[in-house]
């Protein structure tokens, strides 16, 4: 049995999931600035009431991005701090994968899926999947686009059976939006779907050692660069 623990903090909720064999426990908090403060606390919830303890886990996911980048650092903090009190390995996923993952199990009739996170500054990040018969694929890598420039580098992604998903989507004109076969500009990233992504990450070996963990920061490498000495002191 696989017992997984995803921890999901990239953007204006956060939440945690437990994969404990065929069992799945999960907790979210909406309320932004309050990441830092609730997830020690739902992760202590999940345990309680998942029944076992932390020995037992396999591997702990934590979103790499792209997000916010405050969100990020503590969602890496804490899948860094838990992985080494616990002696246990990493499995970064993408935020915007994830929102596929969510997207492509509610919709089965959706086959291209572009997912967007607001990067302020008057951008987004973007990434496009399709799926496939057997499930999904980046099409797409993620990429950052000025508001813009958005409908050019876009558009012929649209369609009946194309959907357009993410907190993102909030900026986009009604037009654009209608060009799609399935909007949710609400979506935000969350602990589930990267549970569902872990597990399979883990069936493919893609588990990584602690100070392996990276985050993807599309808008400036040099800011997370100036991060590195501080990201080591506190591992």
């Amino acid at each position: 049995m696989t017992f997984i623990l995803a921890i999901e903090a990239s953007a204006e909720a956060c939440s945690v999931a437990l994969a404990c064999g065929g069992q799945r426990y999960q907790r979210s908090f909406s309320q932004a600035k309050s990441h830092s403060m609730v997830i020690l606390p739902m992760i202590d919830a999940l345990f309680s009431e998942a029944g076992f303890a932390p020995v037992d886990l396999n591997a702990i996911a934590y979103d790499c991005g792209p997000g916010a980048f405050t969100g990020l650092r503590i969602g890496l903090s804490f899948a860094q701090g838990l992985a080494v009190g616990w002696n246990k390995p990493l499995i970064a996923i993408s935020s915007l994968s994830s929102l596929a993952q969510a997207t492509f199990k509610q919709r089965p009739d959706i086959f291209t899926l572009v997912t967007l996170l607001d990067a302020r500054m008057g951008e987004v990040y973007v990434a496009v999947y399709e799926r496939n018969e057997y499930s999904f694929f980046a099409s797409q890598p993620p990429f950052i686009c000025a508001y813009q420039n958005v409908a050019t580098q876009l558009s012929h992604y649209a369609g009946v059976r194309s959907g357009l998903v993410g907190l993102g989507v909030r900026e986009m004109p009604d037009i654009f939006k209608a060009q799609f076969g399935f909007v949710d500009e609400c979506m935000n990233p969350d602990a589930d779907a990267l549970l569902d992504l872990a597990q399979l990450a883990w069936q493919q070996g893609a588990a990584i050692p602690v100070e392996q963990a990276e985050l993807m920061y599309l808008r400036n490498s040099v800011t997370w660069e100036k991060h590195q000495p501080r990201r080591r002191r506190e591992v």
